[in-house]
């Protein structure tokens, strides 16, 4: 009966270390995994400035657009004067 509980004993601290050595590993793929979240995190934000920039440059290109348009009304009136 002492065999039996002493195998049975082994047998559960075995499985034991296995249960420990996999907590083990997920912690370690948690880590990782959080890890990567993080630098998931920092892409999107340098991402975010990125198209923030390229939004702002977007509209002082309309804008320098919009005054080459006014400047070549101008011109073309001009020429319409100057033409008569």
């Amino acid at each position: 009966m002492l065999c039996i509980l002493t195998q049975l004993l082994c047998i559960l601290t075995q499985l034991l270390r296995i249960l420990t050595q996999l907590l083990c590993i997920l912690t370690q793929l948690l880590c990782i995994l959080t890890q990567l979240l993080c630098i998931l995190t920092q892409l999107l934000c340098i991402l975010t400035r990125l198209l923030c920039i390229l939004t702002q440059l977007l509209c002082i290109l309309t804008q320098l657009l919009c005054i080459l348009t006014r400047l070549l009304c101008i011109l073309t009136r001009l020429l319409c004067i100057f033409v008569q």
